[in-house]
């Protein structure tokens, strides 16, 4: 069941520390400004997997944000992209950031 969470629960999170991978993650996605694991993974030097894992534990602390789809420069795959800027906007029926 899920609940709402209040402002001040939703900021705590915020405070939490995060570990070295997820740490490395989100300053590569800093830097790319958006990214899809796949892009991520290839900047890193990662394998996709510890990327996927450490990319859904900070989307759960709502420090990454979805902004949209599109093809990735690694694998020419549709993917979904992600950004730590909370303000990125996707509008409905978007699929494409560019």
């Amino acid at each position: 069941m899920k609940t709402d969470m209040t402002e001040t629960s939703l900021d705590a999170y915020d405070q939490l520390d995060l570990t070295t991978q997820q740490q490395a993650v989100l300053d590569a996605i800093k830097l790319l400004g958006v990214g899809c694991i796949a892009d991520v993974a290839t900047h890193l030097r990662w394998e996709r997997s510890t990327v996927s894992g450490r990319m859904n534990d900070l989307k759960k602390v709502r420090r990454l944000f979805f902004a949209g789809k599109q093809k990735s420069k690694t694998t020419g795959i549709l993917s979904e992209f992600w950004t730590t800027d909370k303000k990125f906007k996707v509008y409905k029926g978007q699929h494409y950031m560019f």
